[in-house]
């Protein structure tokens, strides 16, 4: 397969459902890598085997896998990775895109959908629960045709904006799994072989390649935000921002941006205290108990969010007031930046 490596057969799963999934992670940034192997490391189902930041360090390892997280990439898919996913059981794992700015609209399902139709058997999103993510990394080795509900709103969403056509079983099936059903039930219920979706799915993938779904953008021009002179498009997640609900993460995002307590409560149609109780409770959670001027909450928002460029000065700079006293915190400089 033109160098690239595949899982040996003599030592995947699928043979024995007891044996644990030996599970590779691929991300360019090391704090993604490991934020990635932490969200999956406690599932006893999944061995999780050392992070590399991509595929040309995966075969120099020499690793044995049957299934691989991959971090999207931020200058998309190209042919060795599209390859690499069409080969080998792959889930990709979406970040944080950013919340929009107000009044902008962003058509999120598109990076979804492209990495699906690239080859990806699982696609999940920086808000995914832990077992969540580990059932679509083990449904990614043991039952390819298996949807999980973030991709399954996504295809539906990608049928209803483009005009693609779907059969009407595999849209019933997808309504079903974008609910929260399995989708062995979702076909049941829809009294579907496991044939006839297998081939839906394959007549899907192929539509939307052809009307261009398999490369991520936004809509409008596809320009990124920061193009603009907006913030940075996250690109740097770190592990501590793993660990927050999606609804935390959404507040911190706003923050970082600059929009104040009131605005993000217009913005997310929830009131000011909630706002406030969701900033500083994740705040606790990083341990800054003692300074938590609106400057250093900008600074915790803008690292969390990945508002930044250097994300390991950010992090300097939040151990030191994480490890200070109040008294010494008070007298801390505020950043400029």
């Amino acid at each position: 397969m033109n160098g690239i490596d595949e899982p040996p057969e003599a030592s995947s799963p699928l043979e024995n459902a007891g044996t644990p999934l030996h599970v590779a992670v691929v991300a360019g940034d090391q704090a993604l890598r490991h934020g990635l192997v932490r969200l999956l490391a406690q599932d006893p189902r999944l061995r999780l085997l050392d992070p590399v930041a991509d595929l040309a360090e995966l075969r120099t390892a020499g690793l044995q896998y049957d299934a691989c997280v991959l971090g999207l990439p931020e200058t998309g898919f190209s042919d060795t990775v599209t390859e690499f996913m069409r080969a080998v059981p792959c889930v990709v794992w979406i970040p944080a895109l950013g919340i929009p700015a107000l009044g902008e609209q962003v058509d999120g399902w598109r990076h979804w959908v492209a990495s699906w139709v690239r080859g990806a058997r699982g696609v999940v999103g920086h808000d995914v629960a832990r077992v969540a993510f580990a059932d679509a990394v083990l449904s990614a080795a043991r039952s390819p045709h298996d949807l999980h509900p973030h991709i399954a709103r996504a295809l539906l969403e990608a049928t209803s904006a483009t005009d693609l056509g779907v059969s009407a079983t595999l849209a019933g099936t997808l309504g079903e799994v974008a609910k929260g059903r399995r989708t062995a039930a979702a076909m049941s219920a829809s009294g579907t072989s496991a044939a006839t979706h297998a081939l839906d799915l394959a007549h899907l993938r192929d539509a939307c390649e052809r009307a261009g779904l398999g490369v991520p953008r936004r809509s409008g021009d596809g320009r990124r935000r920061h193009d603009r002179g907006d913030a940075f498009e996250p690109g740097v997640i770190p592990p501590e921002a793993l660990m927050l609900s999606s609804r935390v993460r959404e507040v911190l995002r706003c923050y970082a941006d600059g929009y104040d307590y009131e605005e993000i409560a217009q913005h997310l149609n929830i009131s000011e205290t909630t706002v406030k109780s969701h900033v500083l409770s994740a705040m606790d959670k990083f341990g800054i108990t003692h300074n938590r001027s609106s400057e250093v909450r900008q600074l915790f928002a803008i690292y969390i969010s990945g508002r930044h460029s250097r994300p390991d000065l950010l992090l300097r700079r939040l151990d030191r007031i994480r490890s200070s006293t109040p008294a010494v915190s008070a007298r801390l400089p505020v950043v400029s930046l």
